[in-house]
């Protein structure tokens, strides 16, 4: 419990993403990825990572991980709404996007946890949306990374990298745009590197930008995982993601044993042949 108030399109990859084989429980299909729901998310065509409800917490994480190595890219974009519909509205707390290397079934702290602080697997990176500040934490609505989920996320130290949101992040009106972001690494120069619009036009510069210092499967491990968390505390709103792609896209894990069943079969035959 850490917030006294509350209790709690793509772009050319450099690399290439591998999924791997993983059994996937109550996975629901949105925008052709497998996504595993946890706590009070659910998912229809998009997905719903909280009501606007008090003392809510979800997460929702691609059911199949995915290898990378040491040339992976990563180029994401979603489309996000942060909503709530009372007169008199304290919008709280946001939501995150994350890649982490644990199970689907990972759900951290709610309130200004979001979701994901004290998830079991560490290290993260965490690209928060927050709608609500905290103790020494920078002002809201703020944009944030975050790469270590086993700390106080609200600590003033804490993101390695932060800004002031250049929009509102919660959406109070019914005419108020979406929010459209945009999360790159390039293994390159080993950069990430965040935009954010109320248009779905990707900026020239980037809000956010940390050197990561090293490739994505040293940092997080050769196995992954993406997805969303967000949570709500006293106060609350309407937690949801509405588009997501990612270059490239992985397939269903059920597709993946089709495809290395075949693969294992055709590598069997050119053996017989060989043979």
């Amino acid at each position: 419990m850490r917030n006294a108030r509350h209790l709690t399109h793509g772009l050319p990859v450099l690399g290439s993403l591998a999924v791997l084989a993983s059994p996937a429980a109550m996975a629901t299909s949105v925008w052709g990825i497998d996504w595993t729901q946890n706590g009070n998310a659910s998912a229809t065509t998009s997905l719903l990572l909280t009501p606007d409800l008090t003392d809510q917490r979800g997460s929702a994480w691609v059911s199949a991980p995915i290898a990378v190595t040491s040339t992976t890219a990563l180029h994401a974009f979603f489309e996000f709404r942060i909503s709530g519909d009372e007169e008199t509205w304290d919008p709280a707390d946001g939501m995150a996007f994350v890649l982490h290397s644990g199970g689907a079934d990972d759900l951290g702290d709610g309130g200004s946890g979001l979701g994901y602080q004290y998830m079991t697997s560490d290290p993260i990176v965490a690209v928060e949306f927050d709608t609500f500040s905290w103790g020494s934490e920078h002002a809201a609505p703020h944009v944030a990374i975050h790469t270590a989920a086993n700390t106080d996320i609200t600590a003033g130290t804490a993101p390695v990298a932060i800004e002031d949101s250049p929009f509102p992040l919660a959406r109070q009106t019914d005419d108020a745009p979406n929010l459209f972001a945009w999360v790159d690494f390039d293994p390159s120069t080993k950069f990430l590197s965040v935009f954010l619009s109320d248009s779905d036009v990707k900026p020239d510069d980037a809000l956010l930008t940390h050197n990561l210092g090293t490739t994505l499967d040293d940092f997080l491990g050769d196995s992954i995982r993406f997805g969303f968390t967000a949570a709500t505390g006293a106060a609350h709103s309407r937690h949801e993601v509405l588009d997501f792609s990612m270059t490239p896209v992985p397939l269903p894990a059920a597709a993946w044993l089709l495809l290395s069943g075949l693969a294992g079969f055709a590598a069997l035959g050119h053996r017989k042949r060989a043979a």
